[in-house]
């Protein structure tokens, strides 16, 4: 329908004073037209200017979201989708969506453009929110209110404050990539399996003792069925890659507290081909390599929970060939291995603020690092390196000397360690407990390698203990909780 109006007016200068008077005429039901007569004051005559305009009427429109039962992180928050779809004629003017005020959680409006009116829509829980669901309408309404859609009713639970990672149960944290699925020992397991030990002369003579552990907790990815790299967030979740599926996905601390199968929080895809391992850096933004798309992605801390989210910064370059290890050093850099060109690459602090092709301010290479896979660093900056692919029938580990990291000229390595490869072969993600020993996934054979603190000082082929995990379980990341 169109509403037409016309309108008698007349210009002050010319007019004078006056009065207005206004009258309803009917046009053909149609619509209704507004007329103004003018009535001659006393300085002369009036101008009268009659026009004519014609608005479109405002059309109805239905709120959607998605999802209508939403699940925030603990002291975090999570995006929904919103949407307005014409009922009948489109409309031509901007939808405003609003939730409702509430103490304990926020969220920006929302304008959708009439072209396409879709948006997204963030929602905070503030620190001190109350465990509980709650149950706030959505709003719809177009440009001067002039047309609103139904309310929707939004369920937010939110599972109430936590300190950092008070939740997650403690121990040795590892990525079943063939298995699909995360597996937890707990450190008082760990020491006591070696404490049982019976260290006879076969095994002095090796310098390997072996044990088999069940875990405490296992946790099933379900159709994400390789796990690679892990990491924990400020708050205690836990990102998995899943390469194949090419997929990261987010698990809420408070869902890891007994085994079974885990549903995500919050998946990130957007941008990834095959990615590997993945890294937080000191300001809550998640770092993946992209092993078949040879690229680094950043995605930033305020839209990790967005499942539209694309990577704030892409790092390529002809130097990161097949990515895989990632880690951040003290200062701030960022560290890639890279199993395409058997190197380790440092990109300086200053160009992680937006994407390109930076060029590496530092690039490791040693002929014992073929196809270098995990990265760790230790106390001020010491630098651990392993290696998936044995040399000479022996997996090594490579450490560098945080002072030599930092100072120009060519690297050599300040400690280098030699495993047997019937014993770590495939070397993948590294961890150092809380006693200092380091602990190696060896993807190919399915263990988890222990050097001892008191081995990783100087260069030798030291002692081991081996845990060994179920056939064709393929190790990958590893990490501690909480971290040394």
């Amino acid at each position: 329908m169109t509403a037409y109006s016309a309108v008698l007016a007349f210009t002050e200068e010319l007019c004078g004073s006056g009065t207005m008077e206004s009258i309803s005429y009917g046009d053909e039901g149609n619509g209704v037209l507004d007329m103004r007569r003018y009535s001659r004051g006393s300085l002369g005559l009036g101008v009268l200017v009659l026009s004519a305009c014609a608005t479109l009427a405002p059309a109805s429109f239905e709120l959607g979201v998605e999802p209508s039962l939403v699940r925030l992180p603990p002291n975090g928050s999570q995006y929904i989708t919103l949407s307005a779809t014409p009922q009948g004629d489109a409309f031509a003017e901007a939808v405003t969506v609003a939730l409702e005020a509430n103490p304990y959680l926020t969220a920006e409006a929302v304008v959708m453009d009439p072209a396409v009116p879709e948006g997204t829509m963030v929602v905070h829980a503030v620190p001190s929110a109350p465990e509980g669901t709650y149950q706030l309408t959505l709003r719809g309404e177009t440009l001067g209110y002039r047309t609103s859609a139904a309310p929707l009713t939004l369920e937010i639970f939110v599972p109430g404050p936590i300190s950092p990672t008070a939740s997650v149960p403690s121990g040795l944290w590892v990525s079943n990539q063939k298995g699909g699925s995360i597996q937890v020992f707990t450190q008082a397991d760990l020491d006591a399996a070696f404490a049982r030990l019976d260290f006879g002369p076969a095994s002095v003579e090796l310098g390997v003792t072996s044990v088999v552990l069940e875990p405490n907790l296992v946790f099933e990815t379900g159709a994400l069925s390789s796990p690679t790299g892990i990491v924990f967030d400020a708050e205690g979740n836990l990102w998995v890659v899943h390469h194949f599926e090419g997929q990261v996905t987010m698990y809420a601390a408070d869902a890891l507290a007994a085994s079974g199968p885990l549903e995500p929080s919050a998946t990130l895809s957007f941008g990834m081909v095959g990615p590997e391992s993945v890294a937080v850096d000191a300001e809550g933004n998640l770092w993946v390599t992209d092993f078949l798309a040879d690229q680094v992605l950043m995605y930033a801390r305020g839209v990790l929970t967005n499942p539209r989210a694309a990577p704030s910064v892409v790092l390529s370059g002809p130097l990161l060939d097949q990515p895989v290890g990632i880690a951040f050093d003290p200062d701030g850099n960022l560290w890639v291995t890279t199993w395409g060109t058997d190197t380790v690459l440092r990109f300086a602090a200053a160009d992680l603020t937006a994407s390109g092709s930076p060029e590496p301010d530092r690039v490791i290479t040693d002929p014992r690092m073929q196809n270098p896979t995990g990265l760790l660093f230790e106390g001020d900056g010491d630098l651990w390196i392993s290696s998936f692919t044995p040399v000479n029938n022996a997996s090594w580990l490579v450490k560098f000397n945080a002072e030599s990291l930092r100072t120009p000229g060519i690297l050599v390595p300040d400690v280098v360690l030699e495993v047997n490869a019937a014993e770590l072969n495939g070397g993948a993600g590294m961890a150092f407990d809380a006693q200092g020993d380091l602990w190696v996934a060896s993807f190919n054979v399915d263990k988890l390698v222990r050097l001892s603190a008191e081995h990783l000082t100087v260069t030798g082929k030291p002692p081991i203990a081996v845990i060994q995990l179920e056939a064709g379980a393929r190790p990958a990341g590893v990490r501690f909780v909480p971290p040394p």
